[in-house]
C-alpha cells in the first residue's frame, strides 16, 4: 500500500494521503502523506479532515441499487416518472435509472441550494476566491461564507412538527424536497442527455425509488452485513468538534 500510494503521488493523481489499517479495536498501522494541495504549503497530518464527498455515492445509493437488482427488485431501464410522481411531466420523466448511475441523464453537475441557508451579514453565500470572510472550499474555485445561518423556515436545530430529522441535530421541512425537485428539473439539459456529465444530483433522484423498494430494510441488512463488521460506526466525530475550516473538499480537480 505504501509503494503504491507513493506511486500515485508522483504520478499527481492526488498531493496527499492519509492512510489507516486496522479493525474496530486496534489501529495496525497509519501514515500520512503528501499535503493538501499542490502549492505543498499545508502537510497531512492526523488532525486533516477529508470530505467524503462522493464517496456516499458508491457506500449508499449505489450500493443498494446494485443489490435491489441482483435480487431482480429493480431493473435499470424503470424511468423517474414510475417511480416519483412529482416528475411526471417534466423533461426527466423519462430518465432512465441506468442514465442516472453513469452520469448520462444530462443533469446539470452541481445544483446549489440558497434557500437553505444564507450568510449571517448578508452579502453572497459564495465567492471565486478564499478569504477569511469565504474559507471553506465547495467546488471547484468556489468558497463558501464563514459565517452561515438557517433560514428557520425550511431547516431546525430542535424537533418541529411535521418536519423530518436528517441529522443528529438537523430537521428539515418537507417542503424542501419541492424546493430540490424544482432545480434539478431547472438544471436538465436534454441536449447532453447520452452524453457522460458528471453529477450530483444523480443522488437526490434515484433514492426515492429505492424507498418504493423496500430502500429501509436493504440499508439495515446491508448495514448489518457490511458497515458494522468493520466498526466505523464506532468512529462518528460529533459535528460539534469539527473545524470545518480544516476539512479539505476531496473533490477538487489537479
Amino acid at each position: 500500500m505504501d509503494s503504491m500510494i507513493r506511486r500515485e503521488l508522483s504520478a499527481r493523481a492526488f498531493p496527499g494521503a492519509a492512510f489507516l489499517c486496522g479493525t474496530a479495536d486496534q489501529t495496525l498501522y497509519t501514515h500520512n502523506y503528501g499535503d493538501l494541495d499542490y502549492t505543498h504549503t499545508v502537510p497531512v497530518t492526523d488532525s486533516t479532515l477529508y470530505d467524503v464527498a462522493s464517496c456516499t455515492k458508491v457506500l449508499s445509493t449505489t450500493f443498494v441499487l446494485m443489490r435491489l437488482y441482483d435480487q431482480k427488485k429493480i431493473s435499470l431501464e424503470r424511468t423517474v416518472g414510475e417511480f416519483l410522481p412529482r416528475f411526471a411531466g417534466t423533461p426527466l420523466t423519462t430518465l432512465t435509472i441506468q442514465e442516472l448511475l453513469t452520469h448520462t441523464s444530462g443533469l446539470k453537475p452541481t445544483v446549489v441550494y440558497p434557500d437553505l441557508i444564507k450568510p449571517a451579514h448578508g452579502g453572497k453565500l459564495f465567492n471565486g476566491h478564499r478569504n477569511e470572510q469565504y474559507p471553506y472550499l465547495v467546488d471547484q474555485n468556489l468558497y463558501m461564507v464563514r459565517n452561515v445561518v438557517q433560514d428557520s423556515v425550511y431547516l431546525s436545530g430542535v424537533p418541529r412538527p411535521g418536519y423530518r430529522q436528517i441529522a443528529d441535530s438537523l430537521w428539515v421541512n418537507p417542503s424542501v424536497d419541492t424546493i430540490m425537485a424544482r432545480k434539478i428539473i431547472r438544471s436538465y439539459d436534454p441536449g447532453r442527455r447520452g452524453r457522460y456529465l458528471y453529477n450530483d444530483s444523480r443522488e437526490h433522484v434515484p433514492a426515492p425509488a429505492n424507498r418504493r423498494t423496500n430502500y429501509r430494510s436493504h440499508t439495515r441488512r446491508i448495514d448489518r452485513r457490511t458497515v458494522c463488521r468493520t466498526g466505523v460506526y464506532r468512529h462518528r466525530i460529533p459535528a460539534a468538534r469539527m473545524d470545518l475550516a480544516r476539512a479539505y473538499c476531496t473533490d477538487r480537480k489537479r
